[in-house]
């Protein structure tokens, strides 16, 4: 059935009498909104539709809200409509949960909204669910819910999350990829122009599939963060801190920008991990499994910094044309670090360079094996 919001009686979504005809919609109702529509507010959690279309009428102006604690569930898509004249207005700090009754999802907007953000989370569906996205979003958080895969047609759109973006949960294997190549994949813009912190946790990025890192000051924190084939990017140069966790590296792009990444891991068979600049990283740097051989090669001139500890896992090593440098950010001769082997194998192939001082640093064990390229020792 098709419902009509009328606001006529309150702004009470659960209310039958605000709605035309009379009645709560359901899962299986379709919800529409316009000009003459009143302002509504979600202020439970059994609020429920099908499809939910904002942009009915011309300048539509009303106010929507969703209460803290509460959420709104639409089972189809959702469309919005945001102009000069006016458009929607979003308060309150629940959830609005979109692609919650099937596979796939579509966020629709006639016009863009990127000056007004919503300022709800934006929850999407888990469980194989397909997003296609029209025009740019900006949602104060996005929260993609768990499931095998969360694949995202951005039709050369992109979503920015201002605060925090969480897919899944801890030890989650949630997946985030963007659909067929070019256009069709997805952008991520994780910040804003007045972001001063954002988190971004638990995601698994694949195929054409980027979150670009933008803050204009403060850290950007991210913990148990995969990068599996998409394109993780730095458009600004501040903190990241990965709060005691790892950012997992496996194969992709990894576009530093001069950042420092702290505790970088890279653990995974066939991996290349192609260098778009310098890769910082700040405490220890964990290369390769029991199988395989991580690969880090450079776009141009490239180099990974290792700050504190390399640990080269059993399997075939690493290689590539990239160096490799072991080095403090404060003074090029002064190395605490450890360089060590996981198992039979840590074999290095990359060119090296060891910076140490006064014995602080060592290479340490029988496992520890360097090839093919320049080792370079600085005592």
């Amino acid at each position: 059935m098709a419902y009509y919001f009328n606001g006529t009686t309150s702004s009470d979504w659960n209310n039958s009498l605000n709605w035309t005809p009379n009645g709560i919609p359901g899962t299986g109702d379709d919800v529409t909104f316009d000009n003459n529509s009143g302002p509504c507010q979600v202020n439970s959690t059994s609020a429920f539709c099908n499809n939910l279309d904002f942009s009915q009428g011309s300048g539509y102006n009303a106010q929507f809200s969703i209460t803290s604690g509460n959420r709104l569930d639409v089972h189809g898509s959702l469309t919005l409509s945001q102009n000069t004249a006016g458009g929607l207005s979003y308060s309150g700090s629940g959830e609005l949960r979109v692609g919650f009754g099937g596979t796939s999802a579509v966020l629709r907007s006639y016009f863009a909204i990127t000056t007004v953000p919503l300022d709800v989370t934006l929850t999407l569906a888990g469980g194989g669910a397909t997003l296609t996205l029209y025009d740019a979003w900006v949602v104060d958080s996005l929260l993609i819910g768990s499931g095998a895969d969360f694949i995202i047609d951005g039709g050369g759109n992109t979503i920015t999350v201002l605060t925090s973006f969480t897919a899944g949960g801890s030890g989650s294997t949630y997946v985030l990829k963007g659909y067929g190549t070019g256009s069709s994949g997805i952008t991520i813009i994780l910040g804003g122009t007045t972001s001063s912190a954002v988190t971004w946790n638990y995601t698994n990025i694949e195929d054409n599939a980027t979150v670009q890192i933008y803050i204009p000051s403060g850290t950007a924190y991210i913990q148990d963060v995969e990068c599996d084939g998409g394109t993780i990017t730095f458009t600004s140069a501040n903190s990241v801190d990965c709060i005691g966790h790892t950012l997992t590296v496996i194969k992709g792009t990894l576009d530093t920008a001069g950042m420092t990444w702290y505790d970088v891991t890279s653990d995974n068979s066939s991996q290349t991990v192609l260098l778009k600049s310098d890769l910082n990283v700040g405490r220890d740097f964990i290369v390769g499994g029991t199988s395989g051989t991580v690969i880090f090669n450079q776009d141009t001139t490239e180099t990974v910094y290792v700050t504190r500890n390399l640990v080269v896992g059993s399997g075939g090593g690493i290689k590539g044309t990239a160096s490799i440098v072991l080095i403090t950010t404060t003074l090029p001769n002064a190395w605490t670090g450890q360089w060590s082997a996981a198992g039979p194998g840590g074999i290095v192939q990359n060119n090296m360079i060891v910076y140490s001082c006064n014995s602080r640093a060592f290479i340490s064990g029988t496992q520890v094996y360097y090839e093919e390229g320049l080792l370079t020792m600085y005592a």
